[in-house]
This record gives C-alpha cells, structure tokens and sequence, in this order.
C-alpha cells in the first residue's frame, strides 16, 4: 500500500523513504490523516489531479511556507532528502571570477534529476528555491544555485541524508568559509575536490581546483 500511495502521489517509488527509515505512519501524516484521499490514492488517483476541496486544503497545506523565512515541515525535509540521496547531486564549482579579491568564486550547487516534472515542481514550490528546467527527452532537472538558499537546503536536508552525508557536510564547510585570504581560498579548494572525488559520475571530467588556484595565484597573496 505505501508503495502504491507513494506513486500515485509522485510517480516514484517509495525507495527514498526505505533507504531513510521513515516510520510507517508516513503516509498518514503526509496525507493529514484523510481517509477518502488515501483511499483515492490506493485506487491510483494522484493528489494532484484530485479537485475536492478537502484535498485542495491538504494539497495546500502541504506546499505552504512561511512568508517571513522559509520552513520546511520534517516530513518534507526526509522525503526530499530522500530525492536527493537517489536521484541528486551536491556539486562544488570554482571558477575564475574577475569581480573576486583573488580571482576566484567558490560556489556550491545542489540538483535532483527526475522524468516526473510534477515532483521538482514541489520541490521548487515547497522550498521557494532554484528552478525547474527540461535536460532532454522526459528527463528534468531542479537546480538550486543561490548560496544562501543552498547553505539553508543543506541545512534542512543532511541531518536525513544517508548516502550523501559525507557530502552535505563538505558542501556546508565549504559555504561556511569566509574567504579573506588564499590560505583560506585553498581550503575551499582542498574541500571541494574532496566533495568532487565523492561524486562518481564528475570523476572524469572534474577539475582539480587546488592545483588550478596553486597556478593561478601567488602565496604572497
């Protein structure tokens, strides 16, 4: 049954909520304990095409957040960690940038890829963040790029991390550095390739971003 709820909500399996462990009363409190609309989604009647108004409350409900500063409820943060951990990327770039005391920008960028458009749409709406595109075919891609927002998505979504944790937490070191020198700079640096070597499918193709900024950049700096 929570394989079925699961798809019929997001087209996707369940498998981000076995790899996290989420208690088996997920399902009930995602769905604000409503029978009909679970029952709907057992028979295969996806919440989003559901026009009742109870379940326009609870579809609501679930994409609210607060005005003043964004807020994700628990649920949300494991099952979208979740996403991530399955079908996502925690990705830190450094590029030459003219406008930077040294040359250089570090910055980190977060994505889940899916073939179900609706799910990164919810991604987007419940957090507020990045952008939803089209890659190719059926396959689409939300990429958050903003730093503030990504250090905030990080902070949410590492604590459920299981696969990815390693890598949440070299990101959010990486964004915590205030870089006013090139021993700091190089730290950033040493970070990121250590996050770039965690990411198998970067591996060849990733730069090596110390040795880039060793060649770049005297130490006298």
């Amino acid at each position: 049954a929570r394989e079925s709820i699961s798809t019929a909500l997001f087209g996707t399996s369940m498998s981000a909520q076995h790899i996290l462990g989420v208690k088996q009363n997920f399902i009930s409190t995602f769905l604000c304990g409503n029978a009909k609309v679970i029952k709907q989604a057992q028979n295969g009647e996806s919440l989003w095409n559901l026009q009742d108004s109870r379940s326009q409350v609870i579809l609501n409900n679930m994409t609210k957040v607060n005005p003043m500063r964004k807020i994700l409820s628990e649920v949300n943060k494991a099952y979208m960690s979740g996403l991530l951990d399955g079908d996502g990327a925690i990705m830190a770039c450094i590029e030459k940038h003219a406008e930077k005391k040294f040359g250089f920008r570090v910055r980190i960028y977060i994505k889940i890829s899916q073939n179900n458009e609706k799910i990164l749409t919810w991604c987007k709406l419940v957090t507020e963040m990045g952008n939803v595109r089209n890659v190719k075919g059926e396959e689409y891609e939300w990429r958050v790029r903003n730093q503030t927002d990504t250090k905030l998505l990080l902070e949410w979504l590492t604590p459920y991390l299981k696969i990815k944790n390693k890598q949440g937490n070299l990101a959010s070191k990486i964004l915590n550095i205030e870089i006013k020198n090139v021993k700091q700079l190089l730290k950033a640096a040493n970070l990121a390739d250590t996050l770039s070597a965690l990411n198998v499918r970067s591996q060849g193709r990733r730069k090596n971003f110390t040795t880039m900024i060793q060649e770049n950049i005297s130490p006298n700096d």
